[in-house]
């Protein structure tokens, strides 16, 4: 009991006490005497196991590191987050090597084309008979072996360049982080920069977003950092990326999300109360023509503006957005029917 009552004063001191883990060799010494205050509380708060017999055992985080250079610190920012893990697609290689093959296989329909003119004008035979030919020279049937061969590295190339070209570009501010950091960090040489080839960049998180998402990540960097570490990150997160030291700072997914369906909820129930109140404020009034003309004006401004909510904070589809938009406006003009009624 006592032991209980002095691990809770060290917590409010900030002191708790040394883990250490192993990883890849390196002996990680995970020491909380000073924890900032923030991280204190959220050990506070978080909800304990009720089952103290086993003993928790420390996640393996792979640190990114301030001392680290060259590609292993490359590498570990690139895993760090999904969104960074960007990489270059090689276009022009690939229509180079698509263009060289495709000419092989020209060559090669050439000589097979003079081999038929040829069998064909001295002895139709070889190209009656596939086992006659066989038999016969074999030459045509050697042609058809290298034929094969080539084609299907041309076809495996086609299927490869296809498939590369199905991962989408990155965003436009992942790609900048990403050269900022390149250009800050200078992980690796400057003739190995791979980052600078804009237009020959692909993301393996290819991901659609809509504005809100440029906003909230635009909001999440104009805050101060404790703040954000504070709702948007955790423990682990922190461990793996100081954004004080290294520059990089990384946030809770889950938590982004929570926080953006707030706020698309927030105007969602805005723009369902707003008309309705305004609405009924008119239709309690004395209808004149300059009446119907607010109501009308109300309608059609809260309809436009639920269409720009939706476009703008998810990733409505077109034909999703018209019938929402559809179906909003039909529940207004409901609305203001049945309240002209009563």
């Amino acid at each position: 009991m006592e032991k209980a009552v002095d691990q809770d004063d060290s917590m409010e001191r900030g002191e708790i006490g040394k883990e250490v883990s192993e990883t890849n060799g390196d002996v990680i010494e995970s020491t909380n005497e000073k924890l900032p205050i923030w991280q204190v509380w959220r050990q506070r708060l978080t909800p304990k196991n009720n089952n103290e017999e086993f003993i928790r055992r420390p996640s393996i985080v792979r640190k990114l590191e301030v001392d680290h250079v060259g590609y292993p610190r490359l590498a570990t920012v690139l895993i760090s987050d999904e969104d960074l893990m960007l990489y270059r697609r090689f276009t022009y290689l690939q229509s180079r090597l698509l263009l060289h093959k495709q000419d092989e296989l020209r060559v090669l329909e050439v000589e097979l084309d003079q081999m038929d003119k040829f069998d064909k004008a001295n002895n139709p035979l070889l190209l009656m008979s596939r086992e006659f030919d066989d038999a016969q020279a074999g030459e045509r049937k050697e042609l058809l072996t290298r034929i094969e061969t080539k084609f299907n590295e041309y076809s495996n190339l086609l299927i490869k360049a296809r498939d590369l070209t199905a991962f989408a570009c990155p965003r436009d501010r992942d790609y900048r982080t990403m050269r900022t950091f390149f250009d800050k960090g200078r992980p690796i040489r400057e003739s190995e920069c791979y980052i600078y080839h804009e237009e020959d960049i692909l993301t393996l998180n290819g991901r659609a977003s809509a504005w809100l998402d440029g906003a909230v990540e635009y909001l999440l960097q104009a805050l101060p950092t404790r703040l954000v570490q504070f709702f948007f990150s955790n423990s682990a997160l922190v461990e793996k990326s100081d954004a004080v030291e290294t520059g990089i700072a990384l946030y809770s997914r889950p938590s982004i999300v929570r926080f953006k369906a707030g706020i698309i909820i927030t105007m969602i129930l805005a723009h369902f109360a707003g008309p309705v109140y305004l609405l009924w404020y008119m239709a309690r009034k004395k209808q004149t023509n300059s009446t119907t003309t607010i109501s009308v004006a109300i309608l059609l401004t809260f309809t436009c503006t639920f269409s720009v909510v939706l476009s703008q904070f998810t990733r409505v589809k077109r034909h999703e957005l018209l019938a929402s938009a559809a179906a909003y406006c039909a529940v207004l003009v409901v609305f203001i029917g049945n309240a002209k009624d009563s």
